[in-house]
């Protein structure tokens, strides 16, 4: 048994979102956490390996009085899980109407005046990662979506702005050789014309610039920021004169912010931004909260309608957080600036935002999208928008010596996503890697070229993207096809393959155009092979073709990874058939990572597969 932690009781608010934080809850010791990250465990996560009726997750609550609650979830379940929560006076079930991660209202419960235990239990065996439960009275509901239609903003101009570029670069960035300049060099020295008139010719419709990322140096005179830690801005406002040369070409100007909660170049900008001691002090958070409220206020309120948007990092430090104050202070002096948070591969954490961060993201392929906005899915009712890496193997050049990998798609790929990201109002932000000096990959700039063809000028493109649309499949489907590639892994091993005859077989049996079409495309992984060298487990199974692997993960347990045991031979590639990129090294992107015990495959949840994700594994 793991007790509560925190305030306990919770005293419910019956005028705010009072939230119910899984990781702090009383709960079976069998249900796993998701470890916290970063300097005093700030960036927090999620309970996962929730798996049993016969475990549960529960909170002591306070109420003043009497009064019925509308309770959301924030969990990621498969399609059609269903999990119960009640409390001394009345239960509700929700079912699940989608996979993967969502945020959804369960319904409204009463709760009595004074103590009571909210408790909450999965109907059958499933496997669950839940982030929290949020309460609000349901006297408090109109109210608060008015608010929050009041706080968003109208998306147009980002809907349609076809496409954007994104830079990391800042203090940390590093010249193609030899050391980084001494801060405050990399803002003095900055030149910006050269570096818009470049942007210009990407034909890019905004331009996000990252303020802070690797280490938290503002390129600005920041007052708040000085009072918290000097030698952390610079005399010149870099931003300011990016902003007005950008705005002179019309192209809009989004910051991405970055909390500074990791331990690079050292602690001392978080060590005057956090309690050390908030575990122990009720997950007090007020220090960080103040200190960032004051800064995005001086910073929107310096630039005004020059800044048109934020995209927020990261949300899993933040969360949970009253989202509407924090609102006010990122759109001062400008209330139509556009608002994201980067809650990683989880869900919306709050409504108080105007569009998705979408890290990752490629276009409307796997949420449906109308018009530029989410209609379903983790990120419902906001504009749709992404942030890819063009080039890599990072965000940003932080190391000497590094050196820019092509780009990971090829020209005709990379124009076709931003035509289709165009055309469906969901815009992108290609980011390329800068060195200090300003000067990015030929290679990138080239395939911006492309792209700035394809959408700008209609220019003519054979390439497709996204691949026709497969059919949607029901529940009963997808379990049709688990069910088959797990009959698969049981079967004996035989020198020449299993060469199982399933592709005309489920289909004609089922009379499923889906499976038919799911079949035509993946049925080379078990077709014609024979069984792999891991021996089968609740999460993965395995086929083989020759010196070709494919790891088939029916179920990631609420993890973000999967372990397999140590391969006696030579990994020569490894990539998931579900990642539309064309030229990526997944081992320097920490998708693939050899150990002594074995090897870990780790796959975003926006690159995994309908209805499972096969990985690929190439050996000598």
């Amino acid at each position: 048994m793991i007790e509560q932690t925190g305030c306990v009781p919770i005293l419910l608010a019956p005028q705010k979102i009072n939230y119910l934080v899984a990781e702090r809850s009383r709960r079976s010791a069998s249900i796993g956490e998701f470890p916290p990250q970063s300097v005093y465990h700030s960036k927090r996560f999620w309970l996962t390996g929730w798996t049993s009726p016969v475990e549960f997750i529960e909170w002591q609550v306070e109420a003043p009085a009497a009064g019925q609650y509308q309770i959301t979830v924030l969990a990621e379940a498969g399609e059609g899980t269903e999990i119960q929560v009640q409390n001394r006076l009345e239960n509700l079930t929700f079912r699940f109407a989608d996979s993967g991660w969502q945020r959804e209202a369960m319904g409204v419960l009463p709760f009595a005046a004074g103590s009571s235990m909210l408790r909450l239990e999965l109907v059958n065996q499933a496997h669950v990662a839940i982030k929290a439960l949020e309460l609000l009275h349901i006297e408090e509901q109109t109210n608060h979506q008015q608010r929050i239609a009041e706080f968003r903003a109208d998306t147009t101009w980002l809907a349609e702005s076809g496409y954007g570029i994104m830079f990391q670069a800042g203090e940390w960035s590093y010249p193609p050789q030899g050391e980084k300049k001494t801060w405050p060099g990399f803002a003095q020295d900055f030149q910006v014309v050269p570096f818009v008139d470049m942007v210009e010719k990407t034909g890019a419709g905004f331009v996000v610039w990252s303020a802070t990322w690797r280490t938290y140096y503002f390129p600005a005179p920041i007052k708040a920021i000085d009072e918290i830690l000097s030698g952390r801005t610079s005399k010149r406002d870099l931003v300011m004169e990016i902003a007005d040369e950008l705005n002179k070409r019309g192209i809009k100007l989004i910051l991405y912010y970055h909390v500074g909660h990791g331990d690079l170049p050292n602690t001392n900008w978080w060590n005057r931004n956090w309690n050390p001691n908030w575990l122990e002090e009720n997950y007090d958070k007020s220090l960080f909260f103040n200190n960032w409220q004051n800064i995005i206020t001086e910073v929107g309120e310096r630039y005004g309608e020059k800044l048109a948007g934020w995209l927020f990092d990261d949300d899993c430090v933040i969360y949970p957080a009253d989202y509407e104050t924090l609102g006010r202070a990122t759109k001062a002096g400008n209330p139509d600036r556009l608002v994201a948070y980067n809650s990683w591969i989880g869900s919306r954490f709050t409504e108080f935002q105007d569009y998705s961060f979408g890290e990752g993201f490629l276009g409307p392929d796997r949420e449906t999208v109308i018009n530029g906005k989410f209609v379903k899915g983790p990120f419902k009712g906001l504009q749709a928008f992404g942030c890819v890496m063009l080039d890599g193997p990072d965000w940003g050049v932080y190391q000497p010596d590094f050196k820019v990998l092509p780009p990971f798609y090829s020209e005709e790929k990379a124009a076709a996503i931003a035509r289709h990201a165009a055309q469906t109002k969901a815009p992108i932000a290609f980011n390329l890697l800068m060195y200090e000096d300003g000067t990015v990959s030929p290679a990138s700039l080239k395939t911006m070229e492309r792209i700035r063809q394809v959408v700008r000028t209609d220019a003519k493109l054979e390439t497709v993207y996204p691949e026709p649309a497969m059919i949607e499949m029901s529940a009963a489907e997808k379990e049709d096809i688990r069910r088959m590639i797990r009959t698969v892994g049981k079967q004996p091993k035989v020198n020449k393959g299993t060469m199982l005859e399933t592709r005309g077989t489920i289909a004609a049996d089922k009379g499923s155009k889906a499976i038919e079409q799911w079949m035509s495309r993946y049925g080379t992984t078990i077709d014609g092979t024979q069984i792999g060298p891991f021996v089968p487990t609740d999460s993965y199974v395995t086929t083989q073709r020759d010196n070709i692997i494919y790891v088939h993960i029916l179920d990631w347990q609420g993890k973000n990874n999967v372990s397999l045991p140590i391969i006696d031979r030579v990994l020569k590639r490894a990539y998931p058939l579900s990642d539309p990129r064309d030229n990526v090294n997944y081992a320097s992107l920490g998708w693939v990572r050899q150990e002594d015990w074995g090897l870990l495959l780790v796959v975003p949840e926006e690159f995994r597969g309908n209805p499972y994700t096969i990985f690929m594994l190439e050996i000598e």
